[in-house]
């Protein structure tokens, strides 16, 4: 786990009972309080926070470690404004390019649809969740949000990534992004 973008545990201690892990305090909160103060973020904000999740899900997954739960949450910001991915509750191991996990994820909303349908997978799963964040970075919400859960996993399985009306969200979105969010969105079929 050692990695500038990983959040850093700088101490471990245990009791009869638990296993404590002190990380690195992130003074900047997290990625979750940030958006929930500007609704959406500006998409240079978006190069600067997803270039350094692209970099942290790379090392994991060169060692073979499925992150698994990719949301604004578990991005920490230090106090110099660089994140930490942190909450490390389920990342699973998986041999490089097998589709050798069953499992399920913690975050509705980042589901992939091929754990939602129980399929075997892989580290593919880490970059569709990575699409879904950068799209709620950008417009403040998910694309496949549903205040009912069983929707939220209808629309992952059934629904296309559509992208709002700039007037809608009062948010518009460069053709790169757009781009960007749509390859990593389809990675996963």
């Amino acid at each position: 786990m050692d990695h500038p973008f990983l959040a850093q545990i700088e101490y471990i201690y245990s009791t009869d009972d638990n296993i404590y892990l002190i990380m690195k305090h992130y003074a900047g909160g997290d990625l979750s309080s940030l958006l929930n103060m500007s609704k959406s973020l500006k998409e240079d904000q978006i190069k600067f926070y997803s270039a350094q999740i692209a970099l942290a899900l790379t090392h994991l997954h060169s060692k073979h470690q499925i992150y698994r739960d990719i949301r604004p949450e578990n991005i920490l910001i230090d106090d110099q404004g660089y994140i930490g991915l942190g909450d490390y509750g389920i990342p699973v191991l998986s041999e490089e390019g097998q589709n050798d996990v069953i499992s399920f994820f913690i975050s509705p909303e980042y589901t992939p649809p091929e754990v939602v349908k129980g399929l075997p997978h892989n580290k593919i799963v880490d970059w569709w969740s990575f699409g879904i964040l950068l799209y709620e970075l950008r417009f403040g919400i998910t694309p496949f949000y549903s205040k009912n859960l069983n929707h939220i996993y209808q629309n992952i399985c059934l629904k296309n990534l559509t992208f709002p009306f700039s007037n809608e969200f009062k948010v518009s979105i460069s053709d790169n992004l757009k781009d960007l969010i749509t390859k990593v969105s389809l990675i996963s079929y």
